[in-house]
């Protein structure tokens, strides 16, 4: 987390988040934007508003890269993870993509 923004392109940065109590909306494309939102409003200070601070977390990420195959070391499971956790939802408008 301190290495980000990054400085190079070609980064993939994982990160969780958890959009529940007063941010949490009846729709899960309004929950997604309440974490970019977050996400992108405090990208210069990750660290601070990382909700987690366990010293030995279980990662779920870590768990998705294990099940997956892209890594095969169990170490995954308790490696640091970004989680942010926004208290306000997202109260903008969306515009929906059709693909």
């Amino acid at each position: 987390m301190d290495l980000w923004p990054p400085s190079v392109s070609g980064v993939l940065f994982f990160w969780e988040a958890f959009v529940s109590g007063t941010a949490h909306s009846d729709s899960g494309v309004r929950d997604a934007a309440t974490a970019a939102r977050y996400f992108l409003e405090n990208e210069n200070n990750l660290q601070r508003v990382n909700a987690i601070s366990a010293e030995d977390p279980l990662s779920l990420i870590g768990a998705a890269a294990i099940w997956s195959g892209w890594v095969n070391n169990p170490s995954y499971l308790h490696k640091p993870v970004l989680v942010l956790k926004p208290n306000e939802p997202f109260d903008g408008r969306i515009h929906n993509i059709d693909c």
